[in-house]
C-alpha cells in the first residue's frame, strides 16, 4: 500500500518532467491561461453531459425511490435476496384445527425501465418487472411453491418548477402484474374445504392479476455540490386479489441522501441512504400490507453519461392476515444511462 501511495503522489510530477522534455513542447503548450484547443471544444460539445446536475451536485438516484428529473434515460438492475420468518397457516374445517408453519423465501429480480424526454417539461415512462420466487424450507415449499410476477407499468413525468437548488416534478402512472405459480399449500386447502372431487385440472396452479393507478410528485434538493437530496411521495389505489377484486388507497413517501466524494475529494464514487415508507409492494402484495425499507447505495461517476452502482435493501414487512413482522433483504446491481 505505501509504495501504491508513493507512486501516486509522483505521478503528476513525473507528467509534468515527461511533459516539458518532449521535443517542440513549449510552456505555452501547457500554460492554463493559453487558449484551449478549438478541436477539442467541438468534441466536447457534440457530446454533452446528460446527468442529473443542480448547484454542482451530481445526482445518481436509486432504484427504489426513483429519479425526479425530466430526461432520457434506460435503467436497468438484476439482483436477489430472502425474506425469512413467515407464518403459514392452514385451517381444518373439520375440526377446526389449525397448522403453523414457518419458512423463508428467496427471490431473483430483474428490471428494466425507460423513460424518454419529448421536450424539458415532459418525460413518458416504460417499466417492466420480473420476479421469482423460491422457496427455501418444507415449510415454505407447501405454502409458496415456485411462484413469479411479471409486471409493467406506463407514466408521464411533467416538471414544474426549476431553480438553481431545487427541482419539482409532477408524475402519474399505471401498472399492472400477474402472479402466476404452483402452491401445494392451496391445493391442500382445497381438499379439505371440499374433499378430492373439488381437485381439478388447475388445483395446483395459481393465477393473480393485480392493477393500481398512482400520482404523486418528486422533489430534488442540492444544498451544496456535495449533497443532494430526493423526496418521494405517491399516492393512488389498487385493484387486488387479497381485497376480494375491490380498490383499496395506497401511499408511499420516501427520501434518499446522495453524498458525492467527486466534489469532496476528486473520487468518482458515491454514496446514497434512503428511506421508503410503502403501503403496497408489487412482487410481495400477496405477502405484506406495508412495509418500511432502508436502502444503501454505492455508485461509480466516473463514466460521463452513465451511473453504475450496488444497492442493497433491507426490508421490515407487516404480513397479511397475521400480526406479525417479517424481513427481508435485497442486493442488486444496477445501471443509469443518460442519452
Amino acid at each position: 500500500m505505501k509504495i501504491t501511495r508513493v507512486v501516486f503522489r509522483f505521478c503528476p510530477i513525473l507528467l509534468v518532467v515527461f511533459l516539458l522534455t518532449m521535443p517542440g513542447v513549449t510552456m505555452a503548450q501547457i500554460d492554463p491561461e493559453s487558449e484551449p484547443d478549438s478541436g477539442l471544444n467541438e468534441r466536447e460539445e457534440s457530446t454533452p453531459e446528460q446527468y442529473p446536475v443542480l448547484n454542482g451536485h451530481r445526482f445518481f438516484p436509486t432504484i427504489l425511490i426513483g429519479s425526479p428529473f425530466v430526461q432520457s434515460t434506460i435503467s436497468s438492475a438484476i439482483g436477489g435476496g430472502r425474506v425469512g420468518d413467515l407464518n403459514y397457516t392452514i385451517t381444518n374445517p373439520v375440526n377446526d384445527s389449525t397448522l403453523s408453519l414457518r419458512g423463508d423465501l428467496g427471490f431473483l429480480l430483474v428490471l428494466l425501465e425507460f423513460q424518454h424526454a419529448l421536450d424539458e417539461f415532459v418525460a413518458l415512462q416504460f417499466k417492466t418487472i420480473i420476479i421469482e420466487r423460491i422457496a427455501a424450507h418444507e415449510e415454505s415449499i407447501l405454502s409458496q411453491g415456485l411462484t413469479g410476477e411479471v409486471g409493467f407499468e406506463l407514466g408521464i413525468r411533467v416538471k414544474i418548477w426549476e431553480t438553481d437548488r431545487v427541482y419539482v416534478a409532477l408524475s402519474g402512472a399505471y401498472a399492472s402484474s400477474t402472479l402466476v405459480g404452483v402452491t401445494p399449500l392451496d391445493f391442500l386447502e382445497d381438499v379439505l374445504d371440499g374433499g378430492l372431487e373439488s381437485i381439478g385440472s388447475n388445483s395446483l396452479g395459481r393465477s393473480e392479476n393485480t392493477d393500481l393507478f398512482v400520482f404523486g410528485s418528486d422533489v430534488a434538493f442540492a444544498p451544496a455540490p456535495y449533497l443532494g437530496i430526493i423526496g418521494h411521495l405517491r399516492v393512488g389505489s389498487a385493484d387486488t386479489p387479497q381485497d376480494g377484486d375491490n380498490n383499496v388507497p395506497i401511499a408511499s413517501l420516501g427520501f434518499s441522501a446522495h453524498l458525492d466524494f467527486g466534489s469532496l475529494i476528486n473520487t468518482p464514487i458515491g454514496v446514497t441512504l434512503g428511506i421508503l415508507t410503502n403501503s403496497f409492494s408489487i412482487g410481495v402484495d400477496d405477502l405484506a400490507t406495508r412495509n418500511t425499507s432502508l436502502v444503501y447505495g454505492l455508485s461509480y461517476t466516473g463514466w460521463k453519461n452513465y451511473d453504475f452502482g450496488l444497492e442493497v435493501t433491507s426490508s421490515r414487512l407487516r404480513q397479511i392476515d397475521e400480526e406479525t413482522i417479517f424481513t427481508g433483504q435485497l442486493a442488486r446491481i444496477r445501471m443509469w444511462f443518460y442519452y
